[in-house]
């Protein structure tokens, strides 16, 4: 005999199973195999990975937003900036990351005799490959972590602003990158 599933019966009606635990089993069976119909993308879920050489974790970011685009009227587009918002935590300290890629990237440097001259040589031989720009990924993910959304960002940092300080504010210290990019994918 053939299961009957308009019944909502997953076995056959040969076996002497109550009808309650059918109704779990199918229930069970039915929510667990099935896709949810409509899963709404959140704005919690998401990643950020930049390259290994700026030493900033994805743990660090706080907020961003996907691409914004404008199209002229005569067909060309352009992107707008992007600002990244990171958390500044004591260690590893995210001002000091930022900073190491402002080194790089840039023609600051160290005043001779501070204890950074090493560290300034070693910034600017890893992270000079990015005074032109660089690439980095933002994922959005489902609720248990399979990125669904998946944006190459290549750009250039403009602005960062390493963020206000208050007596009277016990807030968590943030530091606000701003990135132009100059080409989007999203791959999927």
């Amino acid at each position: 005999m053939k299961p009957n599933y308009i019944q909502g019966e997953l076995f056959s009606g040969e076996r002497n199973i109550k009808p309650d635990v059918l109704t779990k089993l199918h229930l069970l069976v039915t929510n667990t195999e099935l896709p949810t119909p409509y899963e709404p993308k959140t704005q919690n879920r998401w990643v950020v990975t930049f390259p290994t050489e700026f030493g900033i974790n994805s743990y660090m970011l706080s907020s961003t937003q996907r691409p914004n685009i404008t199209i002229s009227h005569d067909g060309n587009i352009s992107y707008d900036v992007m600002t990244i918002v990171l958390r500044d935590p004591i260690g590893p300290s995210t001002t000091q990351a930022i900073w190491d890629v402002l080194i790089g990237i840039t023609d600051m440097t160290f005043e001779a005799g501070t204890n950074r001259e090493e560290i300034e040589k070693s910034v600017k031989t890893s992270l000079s490959k990015f005074k032109d720009g660089f690439e980095y990924v933002l994922e959005l993910l489902d609720p248990i972590g399979i990125t669904i959304e998946k944006w190459l960002i290549n750009g250039k940092i403009i602005n960062v602003n390493f963020g206000p300080l208050d007596y009277e504010s016990n807030k968590t210290v943030k530091c606000t990158m701003t990135v132009k990019p100059n080409k989007i994918q999203l791959l999927y």
